[in-house]
């Protein structure tokens, strides 16, 4: 079950006797999802930044490729 923060923001209990404080459960929830929501963008970022270096990589060996096949022909 994927849970987003959205999910999170609005969800609602139901009151039962001798229950937990509403107030304590919505704003732990809204904090939850914050730090949720902080870290999908972490994630992003980071998957972002992950493509932009394997790039890099792959052009680096694409010229030692090149590198070696001048260093075998010389």
């Amino acid at each position: 079950m994927n849970v987003s923060p959205l999910d999170l923001r609005q969800q609602r209990f139901g009151t039962v006797l001798r229950g937990f404080d509403k107030l304590e459960v919505t704003s732990f929830l809204m904090a939850v999802a914050e730090d949720y929501e902080q870290a999908l963008r972490e994630v992003d970022r980071l998957r972002q930044d992950l493509s932009k270096l394997e790039t890099i990589v792959n052009q680096h060996r694409e010229n030692e490729r090149n590198l070696q096949s001048a260093l075998i022909t010389a």
